[in-house]
């Protein structure tokens, strides 16, 4: 599933010579800091609850959601000690439905994250208090409360201040809650991404707050909001579903683009092996993917055109190094030419449970409406293609696969 990833400075790629450095993300000490606006508890509540109602009425895969409440989680803290997110569970009938995370701050997105399931693995909570207990034992040390972090996606983090028997701080603890590992924040550079689509035609954050701002007005005046359902979609279809070959863990890249080129083997491109761990195999090789470290996002393209050559073809595999617009995609799609996205600290699939991290998939389809969506073809489902929500990542490296 792993894909390198490239440096991110002020949400820009670089390429060139930083083109085989490992990604990293903004917000970390020495960079440019945001003025922020804090959202409060009761207001996030507010925005929590508009955004089940809409989702339930606006896709089928969570029409359970109707008439569900939500019921406050977590507050989480950015490094500097601000409110980065408020989580909620999606509560019915006393069952848990899912969850939604709303910014603490009006400088990112109002939904950081939503979906089927639990927000945190497992019991990550339990574990990290277990490691951090062992910590201050080891070193005779006074655990302190708990202090959760967000990051962005996949990024959360339990922080535990140490005191010893002077009552003297003696620094804090943290935990990566989903690798359940101790971390040094400091030289950690994943962070929260402040209007992560600089650049896009999708919705700006700011606009995004103005709509939420409007809806919330007019329901605080008791005026009936009605839902806004998905209004458009469009697929590219007979692009297959394949999951990654057995015995090449971390082939995603390969994979995702094993699934385009098959697809234009249906459109007349024969050439192209009709097996698709075949074809998959050959991306694997061409792109230098590693078993444990995955696929550097500046060999995909390559590989791609290495292979089609290989065949007899002259595919052309565009990286785009500016902005990934959602414009963008209504266009490939609509010229039927499937989209290899790799993915950065992305979060789940609508209505999934497990956060995509790093990881390739293909891009397939889109639908908008109430949000921006793609549909994809992740390399997990071979039963069905998903969506995710436009911007629910870190960063992005798209590729356009043009014959």
């Amino acid at each position: 599933m792993n894909i390198h990833k490239t440096v991110v400075v002020l949400l820009a790629l670089l390429l060139a010579a930083m083109a085989m450095v490992p990604m990293v993300s903004a917000d970390s000490p020495g960079k440019v800091q945001v003025d922020k606006t804090p959202v409060t508890l009761d207001y996030a509540t507010k925005v929590a609850q508009l955004h089940l109602t809409e989702m339930a009425a606006g896709l089928p895969a969570f029409s359970e959601w109707s008439g569900a409440g939500v019921e406050y989680d977590l507050t989480f803290f950015d490094t500097a000690g601000d409110i980065s997110a408020y989580s909620f569970s999606v509560v019915k009938d006393g069952k848990n439905l899912g969850f939604i995370l709303v910014s603490g701050m009006k400088e990112n997105y109002p939904i950081l994250e939503f979906g089927k399931g639990e927000l945190l693995p497992g019991n990550a909570k339990e574990s990290a208090k277990l490691l951090a207990g062992k910590e201050a034992e080891k070193n005779s040390y006074t655990l302190g409360p708990v202090r959760y972090l967000y990051q962005g996606s996949t990024f959360y983090y339990a922080q535990y201040p140490f005191t010893d028997s002077m009552k003297n701080a003696k620094g804090d603890l943290t935990i990566d809650l989903y690798n359940k590992a101790i971390v040094d924040l400091k030289n950690n550079d994943s962070a929260v991404v402040h209007e992560v689509n600089s650049g896009s035609d999708a919705i700006s954050v700011k606009d995004a707050w103005a709509t939420v701002d409007k809806k919330i007005g007019l329901l605080d005046m008791g005026v009936v909001v009605t839902p806004k359902s998905t209004l458009g979609t469009d697929t590219i279809y007979w692009v297959p579903l394949y999951d990654q070959p057995s015995g090449y863990p971390n082939s995603c890249a390969p994979t995702a683009s094993g699934m385009i080129l098959s697809y234009w083997r249906s459109e007349g491109y024969t050439n192209f092996p009709s097996d698709g761990d075949t074809l998959i195999l050959e991306l694997y090789s061409a792109m230098g993917t590693d078993p444990i470290t995955g696929t550097y996002d500046t060999w995909i393209e390559p590989g791609i055109e290495s292979v089609s050559q290989d065949h007899g073809y002259s595919f052309n595999a565009v990286p785009d190094t500016n902005s990934f617009l959602f414009s963008e995609v209504k266009s490939e799609v609509t010229a039927d030419r499937p989209i290899h996205l790799a993915m950065h600290g992305a979060g789940t699939a609508i209505g999934g449970s497990t956060a995509y991290g790093d990881h390739s998939v293909a891009v397939i389809g889109w639908a908008d409406g109430a949000f921006d969506a793609l549909e994809i073809n992740d390399g997990w489902s071979t039963a069905e293609s998903r969506y995710i929500t436009f911007n629910n990542w870190v960063s992005t490296y798209p590729v356009y696969v043009q014959p």
